[in-house]
């Protein structure tokens, strides 16, 4: 069990006594995930359930696969130190991207759909975990924005150098909002990109364990273009829809896409395999059992080298 800092602990209590939405802010490799764990599992013994978490990390996801905003909700008292990447996933939504960056409004859209959701079905706390995008400019905006969308209760920010203080300079006098400023814990550990890159390898191969290549009938599906666009579509006129066959070109093959319903909710991730030559079936790799309900098809912006790789 690590030793957590004592401002740690008096903002986890605070937490405790004064439930709601709580948005945790830091860079990379800074505690969030940590200390996340350790306020989902003290709120829970102290009688603070169901919660939930939605983990907004895409490029480091702890709950479901990266480039996707998970919810995973506690309705009873977790065992012990348990991994958060053990917890059942309730909801997916699913980016595409492994960074923010390119994808801003999606990934402020997942997120408060994923926090109401959690709200609207009791969760007494709501723990947010954030990427580490924090710098100035992009960073600094989609956390303000975040902010203002979800109207957290507590907000923890967790820094080194001061880095979040511009950000937290405008939040400072917010009604109805608290702010911990708290220090990185003494275990954490700055990590390569490389490890991160490994970390994200690991997490894909995990969801993918058990997938198998699925059919889905091309006429029964939207498709939906990468919100950073393609290079196979016209860059005078770029399309929000594709037509099948656009997918049977190289630069569509092995990659991500999301499975979604009618509502545009995700049910699950794949891979590309292939198109017909009629064009009639879209055949990719997933772990879903059960893809009748799948009515949109999100293309994404990862695309893999092999499909082992997924």
């Amino acid at each position: 069990m690590i030793a957590l800092p004592e401002s740690w602990l008096h903002a986890i209590d605070a937490v405790v006594q004064d439930p709601g939405i709580v948005v945790v802010l830091g860079a990379s490799n800074s505690g969030k995930t940590t200390w996340v764990k350790a306020a989902a599992e003290e709120c829970a013994q102290r009688g603070r359930i169901p919660l939930a978490i939605v983990d907004a990390d895409i490029g480091q996801s702890t709950i479901g696969p990266p480039a996707t905003v998970a919810l995973a909700v506690l309705k009873e008292k977790p065992e012990p130190a348990r991994d958060l990447a053990l917890l059942p996933t309730d909801a997916l939504f699913f980016i595409g991207a492994v960074s923010p960056r390119g994808h801003l409004l999606q990934h402020l859209v997942a997120t408060k759909v994923l926090v109401d959701r959690a709200v609207r079905h009791g969760s007494a706390v709501v723990l947010v975990d954030t990427t580490g995008l924090i710098e100035q400019g992009a960073g600094f905006q989609l956390k303000l924005r975040k902010i203002d969308l979800l109207t957290p209760r507590h907000l923890i920010a967790l820094q080194r150098n001061e880095e979040l203080e511009p950000l937290l300079t405008v939040l400072g006098h917010r009604p109805g909002l608290t702010i911990h400023r708290l220090e990185i814990s003494p275990s954490s550990r700055v990590r390569t990109a490389a490890e991160r890159a490994r970390y994200r390898a690991v997490r894909f191969a995990a969801y993918f364990a058990n997938a198998k290549v699925l059919p889905l009938e091309a006429n029964r599906l939207v498709i939906l273009s990468s919100p950073i666009g393609h290079p196979l579509s016209r860059k005078d006129r770029p399309s929000s829809l594709l037509p099948p066959g656009m997918l049977r070109g190289e630069g569509f093959t092995r990659i991500l896409v999301g499975l979604n319903n009618a509502a545009n909710e995700t049910l699950g991730i794949g891979v590309l395999h292939s198109v017909s030559e009629d064009m009639k079936e879209i055949r990719v790799l997933t772990p879903l059992e059960e893809t009748s309900a799948v009515q949109i098809l999100q293309v994404g912006s990862i695309r893999f080298n092999r499909l082992e790789e997924a």
